[in-house]
Order: structure tokens, then C-alpha cells, then sequence
């Protein structure tokens, strides 16, 4: 992955902080994640990547959450993701 990479936000799951069809500025991880980051996860069983908020982090799991429940696929429902499925840290959104 390259440093920095654009994603475009393809749910409600992050609402009200990000929109469906917002575009947030990425950075690829490095590590320095901690509770309350947004980021990009690896979907564990699909093709494609989350937008998620930490709720926490150690050395091999995290737990990441959409701030809109009722419209969230995330730890709550599929457990806590390996933290080798971070792909980046969501610096800010357009």
C-alpha cells in the first residue's frame, strides 16, 4: 500500500462522522493506532475493506466498531479483527 491512499466511505456505518460517499485520506499503518481511530480493516470473511472506530487495541486483536450500530458489520457481530487486517489510519475526510 502506498503512504497515503483514498477511500470512499460505501456505508452509513460511520454515521454521523462520515457519510456514505465521503472520501477519507488514508495512511497506511505503521502502528501508533489507539482507541478512538478511525480506520480501514480488512473484512475478515468478504472482499473488501471497513471504515471502523478503535474501541481498543493490543498487540494481536482489535475491536472496532461503526459509531451508527444498527448499521454497523463489525466487532460486534464478527468479533474482534487481527490487527494485521489494519490496513491504514483515516486521517481526515472530504
Amino acid at each position: 500500500m502506498l503512504p497515503i491512499k483514498i477511500y470512499r466511505v460505501r456505508s452509513r456505518s460511520m454515521e454521523p462522522a462520515l457519510r456514505e460517499g465521503d472520501y477519507v485520506i488514508v495512511r497506511a499503518w505503521r502502528g501508533g493506532i489507539k482507541d478512538g481511530d478511525v480506520v480501514i480493516l480488512r473484512h475478515p470473511l468478504k472482499n473488501m475493506s471497513l471504515v471502523k472506530r478503535v474501541k481498543w487495541i493490543d498487540s494481536k486483536s482489535v475491536y472496532a466498531v461503526g459509531d451508527n450500530g444498527a448499521e454497523s458489520e463489525d466487532s460486534r457481530t464478527l468479533g474482534p479483527f487481527d490487527v494485521s487486517s489494519i490496513m491504514g489510519k483515516v486521517l481526515f475526510s472530504v
